[in-house]
Parts: structure tokens; C-alpha cells; sequence
């Protein structure tokens, strides 16, 4: 129930009962005790005594005339007076030594934050709030009585303190749904989450990649097979050749004359109709030619187009398709040629750069492709190197590093399969 306005705990023009926060309930009896009394200690009860002599000499501090004329400091030396009481009674709280420091300061400065010294600005800036809550025009000695003054002073304090408290106090409405936010842990979960998954799909996705080169790569050796195939038939069992060379000729100058360019056999089929040139073009090979093929051309322009390496007919006796069925017609592009012709050591035993050297596709002579993880064949020959060089090769002693060939070496025997460039 709100008291009536006979009521002493009616103050009047206040629109709400004096409201002290923070007040232990025997001083607020201390209080109302003293007010019933007509400030008069004496005649308030003993327990309540002591508690009612603190709030007197407290409130007494007020009653100092001042002008309140000019720079209105009424309400300001009211409240300076409060924060620099040493003590009030043995449980009195006085104010910290930063914070006398700070309004000494501002009272220096003449009510300016911005003249206080750093230190001390933070301090002075909230006192000076504590200060502003109680207006010079609405307070006059001459209008008002110190009593009235007292209560409406406090009632300022604890007016703005509930403002301030709820105001820094957020709570949605209850139909609001709750919205986690987004933390800077939560972000270094998903960076670690993506780099992991990098680390599982990356090596995936490379692999999906090489096994489709792969299969594209022996489709195409596939295509030139049959391309073989047709020719020998149409050839009295010949295998492609572009022109009669004699051993000790060089065979790995592309482009240059037929008599020095062993890849001019295998374009036979391109240059003859039996086969395009998408044909003999690996996706490993990044130079590799595509398309229509030149007019009039027997050979590839560059070392670098040729993809696939034919076996070396240069100095053969036994050129025919079917003289055995399980030797090399046709390989991924030799390493030990491609750093041969550089000049370059080799290692008998690295597999085809279009494939990342991870392995080689291989026709047969009976037309069957095959994936090779190592150029060494069931029977034990190396399809890189000729018999004589790899004769050479074993008795290194380190036979994983071997001086470059010269691109005259020729097969032994129609056994020995060797292809090149």
C-alpha cells in the first residue's frame, strides 16, 4: 500500500516514497525513528539511538549556508562534503584515497574531466556524474527546507542508481529465441576441421585425377594398338617404319629427317590415316600436340610433343608385328631419353614423368595394355635400356645412377625390347 501524504514517509512534490537501496533495515528504522521524532535524538530509542546520532551528523553537514548564485555549487559542495567525511560513527564507509584524490582534483579544475590528470580522469568522471544528479535551479535553501532537501537529494542517488543498474542489464523478450555467438575458439574449430579435411581430400582428389590420366592414357594406347594392328595387316606383318636406318645412326632427333627420328615410325600410323594424333597425345605430357595434323608431315616437330616412346627399330632385322607377342610396341615417354638427350644422369630404374613417375602403360605386341609400376618386365628386361647397357648398368656401383646414352644404342635381338625417345 502507498502511504498517504500525511504519512512521514511521504516527501512532498515526490511522486514515489523515499526509497533508500542499500540501507541495513535497523538504519532505515534509525531513520524513520529519527524523523517521527522531529530529529531530535533523544527521543528516538536507544537501540536506535547511535544509528540516528551518525544520520544527524551526517545531514548536519548540510546545513553550512552557501551561495548558490553564480557557478551553482550547492549540490556540488553538498556532495563534496559527503565524499570527504573522514568518519561517521566506528562503522561508517569513507571514500578510497584515489577517490578523495580525484575529487580534490576536479574540484581544482572547476568541474572540467578534461583538466584532470590521466590517473585520475576515470575517477573524477564518475564522481562528477554522482554530482550532476542533483540540479542547481531545482534546489534553494531559500525554497525549500534542509530536511526536504536531504530527502530529495538521496532520492536522486537512488533514483539514478536503479536507472543505471537496469540499464546495463539486457534481457530479450521471452519469445526471442537464444542466439549463440560466434567465438574466436569456434573459429580456430573450423579452421583446424578444414585443414584436416584439406589433408584427406587433397591427396583423394590427386589420386581421383592420376587414375583418370591413366585410364585416358591406355584408352589411347588401346586406340593406337588397333592403329598397329591395321597397319601391320595392311603391311605384310610390318610394324610401322618411316624409312630403312642402319644401326649406329642417331635415333632421338624428332622432326629432323626420318633416318635420325625413331618417333617418325610411330607417326607412320598418324601420317598414313590409321590413327589421329589425339591418338599419340598423353594428358601428362603438357607439350603434346592435338588436333588436326599438319599436312605433308612425317614426324612430330619437337622432342618435347612426343608422348609415348615406340620401340627402337633402328638396326632390327626382325621388323614384323607378331615376331613375339609379349615384347614393347609402344610405352609412356622414356625418362632415361628425356634426360639423356639433356644430357643428364638417369636411374635405370624411374618410371615415365607423364604419369608423375608412379608407374608406365605399356602395349604389347599382341595388343593388350598394361600398367607397369616399374620398366623392368616379367622376364626381367629393362624396356629403357638395350641389353648392352644394362649389362653396363649391373656392374655400377650404384646402379640407381647411370651416365646418359648417346641415341645410337639399338636392341640386341627381337627379345630385347627397348624403346625410345
Amino acid at each position: 500500500m502507498n502511504p498517504s501524504p500525511d504519512s512521514p514517509d511521504f516527501i512532498d512534490g515526490m511522486e514515489s516514497p523515499l526509497d533508500l537501496p542499500g540501507l541495513a533495515e535497523h538504519d532505515a528504522a534509525a531513520i524513520d525513528a529519527l524523523i517521527n521524532a522531529g530529529w531530535n535524538c533523544d527521543s528516538v530509542s536507544e537501540s536506535c539511538r547511535p544509528a540516528a546520532q551518525r544520520a544527524v551528523a551526517l545531514l548536519s553537514l548540510l546545513d553550512t549556508p552557501c551561495d548558490t548564485s553564480g557557478d551553482g555549487l550547492l549540490a556540488d559542495m553538498t556532495l563534496l562534503r559527503i565524499a570527504r567525511l573522514e568518519a561517521i560513527g566506528e562503522d561508517a564507509t569513507v571514500l578510497c584515497e584515489p577517490d578523495i584524490a580525484a575529487v580534490d582534483a576536479l574540484l581544482e579544475s572547476r568541474f572540467d574531466v578534461d583538466s584532470v590528470p590521466t590517473p585520475l580522469r576515470d575517477r573524477a568522471a564518475r564522481s562528477q556524474q554522482i554530482f550532476e544528479l542533483v540540479s542547481p535551479e531545482t534546489v534553494s535553501l531559500d525554497a525549500m527546507s534542509p530536511d526536504a532537501l536531504i530527502a530529495r537529494t538521496l532520492s536522486a542517488v537512488a533514483s539514478e542508481a536503479r536507472r543505471s543498474e537496469s540499464g546495463l542489464r539486457f534481457r530479450p523478450p521471452a519469445d526471442t529465441p537464444n542466439i549463440r555467438r560466434f567465438h574466436f575458439s569456434d573459429l580456430l574449430s573450423v579452421a583446424a576441421l578444414l585443414l584436416i579435411g584439406a589433408a584427406v581430400v587433397v591427396p583423394v582428389m590427386s589420386g581421383v585425377v592420376e587414375t583418370n590420366r591413366r585410364l585416358a592414357c591406355s584408352t589411347n594406347l588401346m586406340a593406337a594398338g588397333l592403329a598397329f594392328g591395321q597397319y601391320s595387316k595392311d603391311s605384310r606383318d610390318s610394324l610401322p617404319l618411316a624409312s630403312a636406318s642402319r644401326a649406329g645412326e642417331p635415333w632421338w632427333f624428332v622432326g629432323r629427317k626420318p633416318e635420325h627420328s625413331n618417333s617418325a615410325n610411330a607417326y607412320t600410323v598418324i601420317r598414313t590415316g590409321y590413327a589421329k594424333l589425339d591418338d599419340l597425345a598423353c594428358s601428362g605430357n603438357p607439350d603434346a600436340k592435338r588436333g588436326k595434323a599438319p599436312p605433308n608431315a612425317f614426324d612430330w616437330q619437337s622432342f618435347d610433343h612426343v608422348s609415348y616412346s615406340p620401340i627402337v627399330l633402328f638396326g632390327r632385322i626382325d621388323r614384323s608385328a607378331t615376331g613375339n607377342a609379349q615384347s614393347v610396341i609402344l610405352a609412356d615417354r622414356s625418362p632415361v631419353v628425356v634426360r639423356s638427350f639433356h644430357t643428364l644422369t638417369f636411374n635405370p630404374f624411374g618410371s615415365s614423368f607423364n604419369h608423375n613417375e608412379r608407374g608406365q602403360n605399356v602395349l604389347m605386341g599382341d595388343g593388350a595394355v598394361v600398367w607397369m609400376r616399374s620398366p623392368v618386365d616379367a622376364q626381367g628386361d629393362n624396356i629403357w635400356l638395350p641389353r648392352c647397357v644394362e649389362d653396363l648398368v649391373a656392374r655400377l656401383a650404384d646402379p640407381g645412377q647411370a651416365d646418359p646414352i648417346t641415341g645410337k644404342e639399338v636392341p640386341g635381338s627381337a627379345e630385347d625390347s627397348h624403346v625410345g625417345p
